[in-house]
């Protein structure tokens, strides 16, 4: 493990590490990247924008001193998780149910499996009033290949 944690990947020899350099290698692999460097950037500006959304709940969610966790929750409710939802609903409306490209690719694959997580942190559902994001949640577990593995997969981990 070159940096002592998880995830790894090896292939062809080469021991691959970070969670979103992995994916990026992966959905290249599988057709879920651009076809230019152009497309990529769409795609990683997506996937960057969903990451920084991420780490702004985050913020707020690991934060160890009581009051400033009240503090930093008060401000995403009132500003923060509605401003990146807006716009990554935004996002969403202009791609027609998908992050990037009008079509289905890592963004939606990021997004979906991030989108629990998310709730979480943001103590709240953060597709209930953005139907945008419903749909590329929606569209993602409709794709063949996911659809059959969301139907198995364990209910708890």
């Amino acid at each position: 493990m070159p940096m002592g944690q998880v995830p790894i990947l090896e292939a062809d020899g080469k021991v691959m590490y970070q969670s979103l350099a992995i994916s990026r290698y992966l959905a290249r692999l599988v057709g879920l990247y651009g076809e230019n460097p152009l497309e990529d950037y769409e795609i990683d500006n997506a996937v960057d924008n969903i990451n920084d959304f991420r780490a702004k709940l985050a913020g707020a969610q690991y934060e160890q001193n009581a009051v400033a966790k009240e503090e930093k929750f008060k401000l995403l409710k009132a500003e923060t998780i509605p401003y990146f939802l807006e716009k990554l609903d935004a996002i969403a409306a202009e791609n027609d149910g998908h992050f990037a490209l009008k079509k289905f690719t890592l963004a939606d694959v990021y997004f979906t499996g991030m989108s629990n997580y998310l709730s979480l942190m943001a103590q709240q559902d953060i597709t209930a009033n953005y139907q945008n994001l419903k749909k590329v949640v929606e569209n993602t577990i409709a794709t063949p290949g996911i659809k059959e593995w969301v139907e198995k997969r364990p209910k708890k981990v």
